[in-house]
Parts: C-alpha cells; sequence; structure tokens
C-alpha cells in the first residue's frame, strides 16, 4: 500500500469514527482530521507524479592561509 493509499484510508477512518462519535466536539475534531488526511494523500498523489533528480552541488574549494 502506498502513502497515497494509507492517508486515504486514514481519512475514510476518521470519517466513520466522527459518524459514530455522540461528542460533537470530537466529531469536529475528528472531520478536521479526516481533512488533514485528505490534504496529505492529495500531496501524496502529486508527489508520485513529480519525478525529482538531486544532484550534488558542485564542491567549493576554499584556501585557508595559516597565520594570516
Amino acid at each position: 500500500m502506498g502513502k497515497y493509499d494509507e492517508y486515504r484510508k486514514a481519512a475514510l477512518d476518521c470519517i466513520e469514527l466522527a459518524d459514530a462519535s455522540r461528542d460533537p466536539r470530537s466529531r469536529m475534531v475528528l472531520l478536521q482530521m479526516a481533512q488533514m488526511w485528505g490534504h496529505l494523500a492529495d500531496q501524496a498523489a502529486k508527489n508520485g507524479r513529480t519525478d525529482i533528480t538531486y544532484e550534488t552541488p558542485p564542491r567549493r574549494y576554499e584556501r585557508h592561509h595559516a597565520g594570516g
């Protein structure tokens, strides 16, 4: 299971818990958590479509003079 699927499942779990909750405050928090998991899933999907190549920057050679 990829990150997208994990995050989507977490969002759905939060929604199910919110639906089962009788406490309005708990429901609100769980629905906010579901929304955040949804945002993470969307970002994971975008990241999965992006090819990133990391290139190490060229090394800068600095000369250090002893005694000035």
